[in-house]
């Protein structure tokens, strides 16, 4: 999968993906994330994510929706080592 089929696969599907990558600190993280964007806060609600500059000065940074952490992640392209479709979403229980 190129890194333009990933981004269009996080817009179009409507329940995320499950993204497992190698972290810098080489821990493996699995991560439900999407670009779908009724997933997505709305922009009063959002704060841009901080990985929004880096991205112009590295191609090979992807910045996804943490479905799970309600916030903005990025991981490294070239890191993924597993991609899967979401089943279901389990929402974070409010306390």
């Amino acid at each position: 999968m190129t890194r333009e089929e990933l981004k269009a696969n996080l817009v179009s599907n409507p329940k995320g993906l499950m993204v497992s990558f190698t972290k810098a600190d080489d821990s493996i993280r699995n991560m439900a994330c999407t670009l779908n964007p009724k997933h997505l806060p709305t922009p009063t609600e959002a704060v841009k994510p901080k990985s929004d500059r880096k991205q112009n000065d590295d191609p090979n940074l992807i910045v996804v929706w943490d479905i799970q952490a309600n916030n903005w992640r990025s991981f490294k392209f070239d890191s993924i080592t597993m991609i899967s479709k979401i089943v279901s979403i389990r929402e974070k229980a409010k306390a």
